[in-house]
Formats: structure tokens, C-alpha cells, sequence
């Protein structure tokens, strides 16, 4: 076994939840990583982006329950309670065939929390007290046709305010952010029989901050739900990789190869996933070229409190980053470099 230990920032270990004060030496422990995709659509975005958020087992409710009471906090309302009023009303009007105003489910995405739009209405009106901005941004996510241009910007300020605040409950639940980047211009080809290097490389990274605990500790990775057909294609690459490669073998004595998929507005840790791969993607300082659009000044503070969490790991006098650049997607043999003979092994599968 490698010679390695993860690290997080110090500051991990400044706030200390009401839920946390006791730390137990559990044994057959496990760690959750949370994943989503920004960027994958090819569309906008600066970067193709795995968000990754790790957090123990025993921290995953309470981490959910403070952060339900952020929601309370911020918007007087939960987005599940919003979200549950909003189908029962669609299904009572669906039943008595009357029309209703939109009444689409409100995701907690990066998309919908952290766009240019988002920063351009909260900065309408000056910072609005705690309770009138409560109380305006509750209005906003009700009833949204009622809701002027006063209760927008107060709900365009909650949103960035809930973010800033959900990295900080993060810090305190020792929660930890992985994040693997590849830029829209990398070179190499997106659609892979086998698991892509961004992958490899974030289970890579998920494995040396499990291996880096005790023995009985195991690590479950969690998707946001793909359709069905991409959801098959991944989970088939995953199975090979940690059936048919011997380090893929031996990884998977602390990591479940089969990963559980979960619907994104009902999964806290996918949405905090979801948050980390977009702030990493539109702001993230990495080598942006003259196609890819720059860094979006705004995010940078958020930026920095993901740097703050994320894991890295130091194997045998090596430094292994946890959020990560991958500038070029080709095996060592499609770069020329390697043996042809090897080509049924990418040369990152180490």
C-alpha cells in the first residue's frame, strides 16, 4: 500500500457544530462522495468540471438538518417545503383541468444561485436587513408573480448569501471538496469506451482520503441521476475499471465500485456538488485560453473557500492536489509516447 496522508485546511477545525462536539472513534465508518457534472453539456461553460463533496456518514444528517435551517433562515421556507407545495398544487389543478402559473421545481444549482443575473439583482438595492430580506425572498419563492423588483433582489441576495454560508457549515461538518477541471479546449476525446481520465482521477483522489483512514473505513460514491443510457455507459466503465485493472482491484477494497444515483433536487450533498463544479468551472483561475471565457472575478471569494476544503494527499514525497486541471484527456499512447501494444490500458490507470 502507498505511503500517504490526505490534509484539509486548519480552518476546518475552527467551527465546531452543535452536532459535532464529540468526536467517536466509529468503527466500519464510511465516507460519502457526492458528484455532479458542470459543463458536460458543451454548451457555455468555460470547463467540463466533476464536483466532488466527501463528508463521514455520521456527519451527513446533521450536516442536512443545519442546512435546512440555513434555508429557514434565509428564504423562511425550505426548497423541499416549497417544492412539495408546488407539486400539490399542480396535481389539484392537473385533476380539476384548470390552468395555473408556473409552477416549476426550484433546484438549488449553481446555474440557478450563482448566474450573472443572480449578481446583477441583488446589487439593485443595498444589503437588506436579516428579516426583511427573509421575508421578501419567502414572498419571491410563493408567489412569484407578486413579487417586484424589491422581493427579487432581496431573494438574489439570499441565494449568494446561502452559498457563502454552506461552505462554512461545510468547514464545520470537516466536510471536503474535490474538483476536477478540463477546460473546453483540452485536447482528447470526450466520449471514451473506458473511464475517462477526469474520473480516474477523481476516484483517485476519493480513494487516497479513504485509504488514509483506519482499515474498517469505506468509501460510497453518489451520482446525480443520469439518463438512463449515460447512467449504464458509466456505471459499466466503473465496474471494468475496478474489475479489470489491478489498481483498480485493489481500490476497491476501501471503495464500493457500484455507485448509488440520486435525483439532484432532493440530495443536499449532490446540490453542494453541483455548487462546487460550477464555481470551479466559471471561476476557477486555471489556463483559460483565447476561446475560453475568463474567470468570473465575482466567484473568486467562493473559489477560495473551496480551496480551503479541498482534499489533498501526499503519497511517497508527492504532492496530489485536490482540485485539479486536466489541460489534455489522451492516453500516453494517443500522445505518441507509448507502446502501441498497450493501448487496451490507459496510461493513467496507475
Amino acid at each position: 500500500m502507498l505511503s500517504h496522508q490526505t490534509t484539509c485546511s486548519p480552518q476546518n477545525m475552527v467551527l465546531q457544530s452543535k452536532y459535532t462536539g464529540r468526536e467517536d472513534p466509529d468503527i466500519y465508518m464510511s465516507y460519502f462522495l457526492f458528484v455532479d457534472e458542470s459543463g458536460h453539456d458543451r454548451k457555455l461553460a468555460p470547463a467540463e468540471v466533476l464536483g466532488g463533496f466527501a463528508i463521514r456518514d455520521g456527519a451527513l444528517w446533521p450536516f442536512i438538518q443545519e442546512v435546512f435551517e440555513l434555508q429557514t433562515e434565509l428564504f423562511g421556507v425550505t426548497y423541499p417545503e416549497i417544492n412539495a407545495a408546488r407539486r400539490a398544487l399542480r396535481a389539484a389543478a392537473s385533476k380539476a383541468e384548470t390552468p395555473v402559473e408556473d409552477l416549476e421545481i426550484k433546484e438549488i444549482k449553481g446555474e440557478n444561485f450563482l448566474n450573472r443575473r443572480v449578481f446583477r439583482k441583488a446589487a439593485w438595492f443595498p444589503a437588506f436587513a436579516p428579516a426583511e430580506r427573509r421575508k421578501l425572498a419567502e414572498l419571491s419563492l410563493r408567489q412569484g408573480s407578486l413579487a417586484d423588483k424589491k422581493a427579487l433582489s432581496a431573494l438574489a441576495q439570499a441565494k449568494l448569501e446561502y452559498v457563502k454560508r454552506l461552505f462554512v457549515l461545510c468547514h464545520g461538518f470537516k466536510g471536503q471538496c474535490l474538483g476536477i477541471i478540463v477546460p473546453v479546449d483540452a485536447l482528447g476525446d470526450r466520449k471514451t469506451e473506458v473511464l475517462r481520465k477526469d474520473y480516474a482521477y477523481l476516484f483517485q483522489r476519493f480513494f487516497y482520503f479513504v485509504d488514509s483512514k483506519p482499515s474498517e473505513h469505506a468509501g460510497i460514491i453518489v451520482f446525480d441521476e443520469l439518463d438512463k443510457s449515460a447512467s449504464h455507459i458509466l456505471l459499466g466503465q466503473m465496474q471494468a475499471y475496478y474489475r479489470d485493472y489491478q489498481t483498480g482491484r485493489e481500490r476497491a477494497e476501501r471503495l464500493v465500485p457500484e455507485p448509488f444515483f440520486v435525483h439532484s433536487d432532493l440530495t443536499i450533498g449532490i446540490q453542494v456538488a453541483d455548487l462546487i463544479a460550477y464555481i470551479l468551472s466559471w471561476g476557477h483561475g486555471f489556463n483559460r485560453r483565447e476561446i475560453v471565457p475568463k474567470a468570473r472575478p465575482e466567484l473568486a471569494s467562493l473559489v477560495a473557500q473551496i480551496e480551503d476544503l479541498r482534499i489533498d494527499a501526499h503519497i511517497n514525497g508527492m504532492h496530489s492536489q485536490g482540485v485539479s486541471v486536466v489541460y489534455d484527456l489522451r492516453t500516453r499512447t494517443e500522445k505518441g509516447k507509448g507502446n502501441v501494444a498497450d493501448a487496451t490500458k490507459p496510461s493513467w490507470i496507475l
